[in-house]
């Protein structure tokens, strides 16, 4: 598929985002991303982070940085698919979003990804984009 990619625009960098664990992410979800790397298959990785905390999801966050993914330089610190941890309103989900973007922060992080692919994302970062609004 890369070499199809790379023949209509050679500057396309490939991303894949996975689960952080090499030997269940292989075993489980067909995600080699070691290999993936090796081989020059993508640029960029991404970690999907999993969690119904926002302790929970800083751990995960913690555990990349020492676990076999940050062993490749071509990791990405990409966040996705947002747990709302019972939040029901946009700025209640805006909230657990701020909660999460600021765990990110405290692990070091100064560049990166982080999306949530539903109907509220476009009013949510409406509002992250007030500021300290959620502080």
């Amino acid at each position: 598929m890369k070499h199809w990619v790379l023949a209509v625009n050679p500057k396309v960098e490939l991303w894949s985002t996975c689960f952080p664990h090499s030997g269940s992410a292989r075993t489980e979800e067909a995600q080699d991303w070691p290999a993936w790397c090796r081989e020059g298959i993508v640029e960029r990785l991404g970690m999907m982070d999993y969690s119904m905390t926002t302790a929970g999801f800083e751990s995960l966050i913690a555990a990349q940085r020492t676990n076999d993914f940050g062993t490749f330089g071509n990791f990405a610190p990409v966040f996705g698919d947002v747990r709302w941890h019972g939040a029901v309103t946009v700025a209640e989900k805006a909230l657990v979003a701020a909660r999460q973007i600021e765990a990110i922060r405290r692990q070091g992080y100064r560049t990166f990804c982080y999306f949530s692919l539903s109907l509220d994302t476009a009013p949510i970062l409406e509002l992250l984009a007030q500021g300290p609004l959620f502080r």
